[in-house]
């Protein structure tokens, strides 16, 4: 398997997402990648109107867990591709201590918040992050809840959370009161879990591979 170093995956996205300024990056390929948006609901849309773009697309956690805007129909594949079986892939910084006690254990507790998530959400009702939580929390092992004292509750890990989200098919509606809501979206479905995007890559950068729109897609470093 080819190794990717940090600086290489760097490199890319920088390319992708046309902060080089060699050329302009079409947009079908920026959704590709991800286009960062924080806060959630303020940033990238906002880019991509700049650019001319009027794209829908859906907000998820994706890269990182961070909030990204991408094609909806390339949900399934980030399901896949961005994947964590082992919290020690994280950086410690996104996981604290809770990755080192959770270790390789993360990818079932994924998969048991994202049971529990789609149950929630099967009612149809767009729920807040903190309404989805107060109704998954009690629901998953104890250990996945842990106490937290900025908030004075039990609930579920917030890197976890994130995670857990987009493997549920939870995609976020931001309204235009600036509040956003996790909505179910029937249209996210996993494909089976052969990691595809990291395949692509050589196995480090862990970016997502839907097949070229437009064949204008920079390759990997």
């Amino acid at each position: 398997m080819r190794s990717v170093s940090r600086r290489a995956v760097i490199a890319y996205r920088a390319a992708v997402l046309g902060l080089t300024g060699d050329q302009p990056v079409p947009t079908d390929v920026l959704l590709e990648a991800g286009v960062q948006d924080h806060p959630t609901g303020a940033t990238a849309r906002l880019a991509l109107r700049l650019r001319g773009s009027d794209t829908g697309g859906a907000l998820v956690h994706s890269v990182r867990a961070a909030t990204h805007l991408h094609h909806r129909t390339d949900a399934g594949v980030l399901a896949s591709a961005l994947r964590i079986e082992d919290a020690r892939e994280l950086a410690k910084q996104s996981i604290g201590p809770f990755g080192a006690e959770i270790g390789a254990g993360f990818g079932a507790a994924m998969d048991e918040v994202a049971a529990v998530m789609r149950e929630v959400m099967s009612d149809g009702v767009a729920r807040t992050k903190g309404e989805l939580s107060a109704a998954v929390s009690p629901k998953v092992r104890p250990e996945l809840a842990p106490w937290c004292a900025g908030c004075g509750v039990h609930h579920v890990q917030d890197a976890l959370f994130r995670f857990a989200s987009l493997q549920a098919g939870l995609s976020i509606h931001v309204d235009s009161g600036s509040a956003s809501r996790f909505v179910a979206d029937a249209s996210f479905e996993p494909v089976p879990s052969t990691r595809p995007g990291r395949a692509w890559c050589g196995g480090s950068c862990a970016w997502p591979a839907p097949a070229s729109r437009n064949g204008s897609r920079p390759g990997c470093p």
